[in-house]
């Protein structure tokens, strides 16, 4: 009876040490995970090509408030889906030029404005290194307006008649609006090295990251006055995004951060009968400041 006894208890012993083991093993374990950050984009676009007259070159910088939300939902410890929501949250006029072999002709003003979205299914492959694929979506709009010309300009782009620009011609130009807008569907591969939420306690926490993704399907749609073109590619360019946080965790659930985050888009010459896209180049550099929470 005693040894009975004794066999019942080990028993016991063994099925609650168990019971403990795994409410330690699944104690940091949270399905969901929310970051959220906003901050300033420092953005830099360009576009080159080559006219009869020489190297064209256009040139815009803007200095615009930016957010960027990350939701995981973990099937398992080491299996998540997420999802990514970036963009400016308001659009803002500034000085746009343009250059042939470096001599001005003409200005304009441009305001633009970014969205991006993505959806991966990722990998955590020990405690500090994530890996995920999916696809984004980016759009980028711009629109142009108060275009003025030099009189270099008037000589680099002359009229369809050959006859001079009149002050009516420039009155017209510096009203007209052009709208631009560029769609990317994109194949996306992330690389993250992180300690956020590594175990329970408080600390120091950083995380670092890089994205790169190429458009499966990159579409130009020009609107000037009632007239629409379009342009289309695919693979034609690529996006390289980085990412560089340092943190502190003050217990299992928050943790505030602060960081450099850059990006880097270029989209290669397309051309068709009756119209062409120069290549062109998109960098940004945001700070910002944001916090991380699970349950």
């Amino acid at each position: 009876m005693a040894r009975k006894k004794w066999i019942t208890n080990a028993c016991l012993l063994a099925a609650f040490a168990g019971f403990s083991a795994l409410s330690v093993a699944s104690d940091n374990y949270y399905p969901v995970e929310l970051e959220a950050r906003a901050g300033i984009d420092l953005q830099a676009y360009s576009e080159k090509t080559t006219i009869s007259s020489g190297s064209l070159a256009t040139d815009y910088d803007a200095l615009v408030p930016s957010a960027k939300t990350t939701i995981k939902l973990f099937f398992s410890p080491q299996t998540y889906m997420q999802f990514a929501g970036m963009g400016t949250l308001y659009s803002q006029a500034n000085k746009e030029t343009w250059k042939v072999n470096n001599q001005l002709v003409q200005e304009n003003n441009l305001a633009a404005t970014r969205t991006s979205f993505s959806l991966q299914v990722g990998r955590r492959l020990a405690k500090l290194h994530d890996i995920s694929v999916g696809v984004g979506f980016d759009q980028n709009k711009f629109t142009r307006s108060k275009f003025d010309m030099t009189a270099y300009g008037e000589t680099v782009f002359p009229k369809s008649d050959s006859t001079a620009y009149t002050d009516d011609d420039r009155t017209d130009l510096y009203n007209a609006v052009v709208k631009e807008e560029l769609l990317a569907v994109n194949l996306v591969g992330s690389y993250t090295l992180s300690n956020f939420f590594i175990d329970n306690s408080s600390g120091l926490r950083y995380k670092v990251s890089a994205q790169f993704s190429t458009p499966m399907y990159f579409r130009v749609t020009n609107i000037n006055g009632g007239n629409y073109t379009t342009l289309t590619s695919q693979f034609d360019g690529f996006d390289l995004h980085t990412s560089a946080m340092l943190g502190w965790q003050f217990d299992r659930q928050w943790l505030l951060h602060a960081g450099i985050h850059t990006y880097y888009e270029k989209r290669n010459k397309i051309l068709s009968a009756n119209a062409q896209l120069p290549n062109s180049e998109l960098f940004g550099a945001e700070a910002q400041v944001g916090f991380s929470t699970r349950f």
